[in-house]
């Protein structure tokens, strides 16, 4: 899942390329989110799933422009 979402957020320099990010910007959400997520073995894959994709829908979303926030 992680690979999947790291080639569409490369793909958004295709819509403005003001829209580039770093390999390591990525891993360090990626990093990010498997320190802060808990549970059981079981649940800790899913709460790093989760954590993982809101983390970086919250950074996405701050650095897009209002123009593509729609």
């Amino acid at each position: 899942m992680a690979s999947n979402l790291y080639f569409v957020v490369q793909d958004l320099s295709l819509i403005e390329p003001v829209y580039q990010f770093s390999l390591d910007f990525f891993i360090n959400v990626f990093e990010r989110s498997i320190e802060n997520a808990t549970g059981s073995r079981n649940e800790r894959v899913r709460n790093i799933n989760s954590k993982f994709c809101y983390n970086l829908y919250l950074i996405i979303n701050q650095s897009l422009l209002s123009k593509d926030k729609l």
